[in-house]
């Protein structure tokens, strides 16, 4: 199989590019400076594609007009192309993307640790419980740790814009670093405090809910010690000068002095606060790359634009993602009502 991964010399296509090459594949890397040119801003680069059977995204997109031009007229006839975005803005466009024309290939979206391996454990959830009322998401990482140009963005729009959480269908707003919840399982090991995060999970959640339920996504800092600094953002001014600062000292630390340093991670989606299922890694951006290497034999056969939970069951997605890296750990507690 030909495989070419956009923005493989980034945080997550390295890592993308790593889990591929451990299994005997023979990825390239494509980007304004490899070999293989490739620029989401230049049209006339994305013909450099045209050979490649299976194309991963991992780079940012600056241009959605012409990133969905791609996905119509720029695919061939059943190349299977794989989105990683993390970018909220991105993601809800993709949620909401009804192509023009008749598709010839196979796109996927949510395929890296952010949204898609949360969507999966929701759809696991929520196939079990099908009247769960109240569905959250919670991520909980070391923040002293590697983290690409597009992460940090993230962070520091989390601490400038208003985040969020579904209820009827209609969008919450809180302030930036919103209510802190309580997340308590004896059986799986998990008691932190987490605050309402803008993370592009939420609409991922809602989107696979298909029912007027109460989503939220969360974030937790390994330590709770970092919660009342957390909170203080709020009261600082919300302008573009701040989001620069607050980017600039992120990439600093987390892309720069810490760039090789991996962070555990821990996914938890609980439905109604007692149902759980958890998704822990020893290495984030490790385990995302292993996570869209899991997706290749559920792609086969398939044409059309889809979520990355419509394509796969999640206990075979599980079984597979843990055959390739027994490191990775996912657990459950369900509470029949």
């Amino acid at each position: 199989m030909k495989i070419g991964i956009i923005g493989g010399q980034g945080e997550l296509g390295s890592q993308i590019f790593k889990a591929f090459k451990l299994k005997g594949f023979s990825p390239e890397k494509l980007s304004r400076t490899t070999p293989i040119n490739f620029n989401w801003n230049n049209k006339e680069t994305y013909k450099n594609i045209g050979n490649f059977e299976l194309i991963i995204n991992a780079a940012p997109v600056s241009d959605i007009e012409l990133y969905f031009d791609f996905i119509e007229n720029n695919l061939k006839e059943k190349q299977v192309f794989l989105e990683t975005t993390a970018n909220i803005n991105l993601v809800n466009k993709l949620i909401a993307f009804k192509p023009n024309v008749p598709l010839k290939s196979l796109v996927i979206h949510g395929v890296g640790l952010f949204p898609g391996v949360s969507n999966i454990m929701a759809k696991k959830l929520i196939a079990a419980f099908p009247n769960t009322t109240d569905l959250k998401f919670n991520v909980k990482y070391n923040i002293f740790s590697q983290a690409g140009k597009d992460m940090c963005q993230l962070m520091a729009d989390t601490l400038q814009e208003p985040s969020y959480y579904i209820k009827n269908n209609e969008i919450i707003e809180d302030k930036p670093v919103g209510k802190v919840i309580l997340f308590k399982n004896k059986n799986l090991k998990i008691n932190w405090n987490g605050f309402l995060a803008r993370l592009p999970d939420t609409a991922y959640l809602n989107a696979i809910s298909k029912k007027s339920i109460t989503v939220g996504s969360y974030f937790s800092p390994v330590h709770n010690l970092f919660m009342p600094l957390l909170k203080v953002v709020n009261l600082l001014p919300k302008n573009n000068f701040l989001n620069k600062i607050y980017f600039t000292s992120f990439f600093f630390l987390r892309g720069n002095l810490l760039k090789n340093k991996p962070s555990k991670i821990m996914l938890s989606a609980i439905s109604d606060n007692i149902n759980f299922i958890s998704f822990s890694a020893p290495n984030a951006m490790g385990a995302a790359g292993t996570a869209v290497l899991a997706l290749l034999p559920f792609l086969k056969n398939k044409i059309g634009f889809f979520r990355v939970d419509e394509i796969c069951e999640p206990d075979e997605f599980f079984e597979r993602l843990k055959s390739l890296d027994n490191n990775l750990e996912v657990s459950h507690s369900f509470k029949k009502n």
